[in-house]
């Protein structure tokens, strides 16, 4: 059964969003600092495009997953959204055009401090079957707004 995804797994009028994340499947973690780069990547971000350790620590947002996503969807909008409070959503490709580019479905979300202040974006996903891919969209409280 999915996890639920962000904003508590409801979207508009309350239907059930769920994140394709399953419990038993190594989520992809990275986090970025408030300039875009990379700060904190766990070892199944590392993996899924073969690296080791800290492979992606240092690179910015847009190196990572490119400037657009799979759905043309800009970056730089998707990341405004996420320090909003929205957690857009879609298919994010890893080091576009290498040959070790991947997708992965997931999702940014704004890190806090302990004050509550945003200082950075956290990603979170899996890998995921190119023909998987479903449109971005934004999710917060109940309400979605489409990107791009």
């Amino acid at each position: 059964m999915p996890s639920p995804g962000p904003a508590g797994g409801k979207g508009a009028a309350g239907e059930a969003i769920l994140s394709p994340v399953k419990a038993d499947m190594a989520e992809i973690d990275v986090v970025f600092s408030p300039d875009g780069r990379v700060c904190h990547a766990n070892e199944a971000a590392c993996g899924v495009t073969y690296g080791l350790g800290d492979c992606l620590i240092g690179q910015h947002i847009s190196d990572l997953f490119g400037p657009r996503l799979c759905d043309g969807a800009e970056i730089g909008t998707l990341w405004a959204q996420a320090l909003e409070g929205l957690a857009p959503q879609g298919g994010f490709q890893m080091h576009p055009g290498e040959e070790t580019a991947r997708i992965v479905h997931g999702w940014l979300t704004a890190e806090r401090d302990p004050e509550g202040r945003r200082h950075g974006v956290r990603f979170r996903g899996v890998e995921a079957a190119a023909n998987g891919v479903g449109p971005v969209r934004a999710v917060s409280g109940g309400k979605r707004a489409r990107s791009g």
